[in-house]
């Protein structure tokens, strides 16, 4: 009887995680979704100068995969479950963020009239990939980013 009791609860636990879990994941998903929809936000001095918003949004990626990074490394050290079901939903959001920020760069690069024919610094048509510019990081500035 104790023992039905004991896996009852236990059950009912990890539903409840689980619960947690996904609701935070929609959570994250509608909200990026949501922000996607609004416009770039750009300075006044970065309207007037073509390419600016490129060095600004490479800046926002760079800061948004180092808060993926950050996230990551909650996740390995959360003492109990709920609280790595709660980090990874964090994750999930910062991963959202970057992916939001990409879309954006590749957007603004996209709608410049073909007469500025503006080029990033380094040379990208577009975004790189999360994982890409994690290793960049890597390599550039010894980001200690977990796999």
């Amino acid at each position: 009887m104790m023992k039905d009791k004991t896996v009852r609860g236990l059950v009912l636990v990890g539903l409840l995680m689980l619960g947690l879990l996904v609701l935070g994941l929609l959570i994250g998903l509608v909200g990026s979704w949501l922000v996607s929809l609004s416009l770039p936000v750009t300075s006044a001095e970065s309207a007037l100068v073509p390419g600016q918003f490129v060095q600004e949004l490479e800046e926002d990626l760079k800061t948004a995969a180092r808060q993926v990074c950050i996230a990551r490394q909650e996740v390995i050290r959360a003492p109990t479950e709920l609280e790595r079901v709660q980090r990874r939903t964090r994750l999930a959001s910062a991963e959202n963020d970057y992916v939001r920020i990409a879309s954006s760069y590749n957007e603004r690069l996209r709608i410049i009239p073909e007469t500025q024919s503006i080029v990033p610094p380094d040379g990208r048509e577009q975004a790189p990939t999360l994982n890409q510019l994690i290793e960049e990081l890597r390599s550039s500035e010894g980001l200690n980013c977990p796999r």
